[in-house]
């Protein structure tokens, strides 16, 4: 179509791939947005939200047509060694066109489609850790079958109520394990702490069960935090499976661990209690130390449901 006589087309700035396409920049389109657009093969593990380095690009021509960077995108540049000509395509807004190099590729032929897409996510979620009471004193006087009998009746009931709640089972250490609620916000703390009692209402008849066959009282401690965690598949790729990483993790562990100190089946922490809403019964109110948290720390021991 022939421009509108007595008005000037405005040339929009073009992006350069090496090895790739020529692609004209939408209005206040990024590098990245441009990448995606086009189907250019090209990395974006926080979805373009300047909290990683994955869609680094080099800058080979045109640089002067790019603002510098801003205290985010310095921030993160810095905590990864990098600089110039290195800039992250989330932030690159030209206003003339350039040449790039994109450094790290999407796609593996070796990753399913789901890790090959980086569908890493930043919630808000609850996290619960639970381990048996002496578990080990009592497996290393038990043949071993017996000891694989018990634990796995054990994990087959509590996995069944985790489910129930929304949860995953993450990971498993010896006699404990993990659990992510990833729904988020109040929903995850709601379902954590549900499934919390419930697991020690399924530990009565466990126990009962463990004592009448291998004079085993089975009992269990819990410990519950909320907060925001890196949520993806994580491992290799013949065996990812949904996990977390942040400082929520680490909390719940160390919770969980002080039920044992403090004679608590289950303890949460503030973050966890704030969202509760006065739906459940309470008992000790513990102002305490967390390995490696500095200050002290409110943990709340939960009863039941009012």
């Amino acid at each position: 179509m022939p421009p509108t006589p007595g008005r000037e087309e405005i040339a929009l700035p073009h992006v350069r791939y090496v090895d790739g396409p020529t692609i004209e920049l939408q209005d206040e389109e990024t590098v990245l947005e441009a990448s995606l657009r086009w189907g250019v093969d090209h990395r974006h593990a926080c979805d373009g939200s300047c909290r990683c380095s994955t869609c680094r690009v080099e800058i080979l021509e045109g640089a002067d047509h790019l603002a510098e960077p801003d205290d985010e995108e310095c921030e993160i540049l810095a905590i990864n060694k990098l600089g110039p000509p290195i800039r992250l395509a989330c932030q690159l807004r030209p206003t003339g066109d350039i040449t790039i190099r994109v450094l790290m590729s999407e796609i593996d032929a070796t990753l399913p489609p789901s890790l090959a897409q980086g569908m890493a996510q930043e919630r808000e979620v609850a996290v619960m850790f639970a381990d048996i009471r002496d578990f080990t004193p009592f497996s290393e006087q038990q043949m071993p079958f017996d000891v694989l009998h018990l634990l796995n009746r054990y994990f087959d009931r509590m996995g069944t109520i985790i489910e129930k709640f929304h949860g995953h089972i993450v990971s498993y250490q010896g006699d404990g394990f993990m659990t992510l609620f990833p729904a988020g916000g109040d929903t995850s703390a709601l379902e954590a702490v549900h499934c919390g009692l419930e697991m020690l209402e399924a530990r009565e008849s466990l126990s009962t069960y463990a004592k009448e066959h291998f004079d085993f009282e089975m009992r269990i401690g819990i410990g519950i935090d909320f907060g925001r965690a890196l949520v993806a598949q994580i491992g290799y790729y013949r065996g990812t499976q949904l996990n977390a990483i942040g400082d929520v993790v680490n909390t719940a562990s160390r919770v969980q661990d002080l039920t044992k100190e403090h004679g608590a089946q289950l303890l949460i922490t503030s973050a966890v209690h704030e969202r509760l809403r006065d739906r459940f019964e309470t008992g000790q109110r513990l102002e305490t130390d967390i390995r490696g948290k500095s200050g002290k720390h409110t943990l709340i021991e939960v009863l039941g449901t009012k």
